[in-house]
């Protein structure tokens, strides 16, 4: 599903997460730090996730 909004969209398509851009993002967390990507690959396979995006490229997820 997605819901635009502006320049802006919702989406809950999984094959728009950009997987490496959030690795590098949770690398530099405490949390999850020593999270390998194959870790959030399974995270994301298992979720209900939120991406938000911009214009031309999705610029935030959420997994609920």
């Amino acid at each position: 599903m997605k819901w635009p909004k502006d320049s802006f969209t919702i989406s809950t398509d999984k094959k728009r997460l950009d997987v490496d851009v959030i690795h590098d993002f949770l690398k530099s967390s405490y949390r999850g730090a020593t999270r390998t990507i194959e870790d959030v690959k399974k995270t994301i396979d298992n979720s209900l996730c939120f991406g938000l995006g911009g214009v031309k490229r999705l610029v935030h997820s959420f997994f609920v």
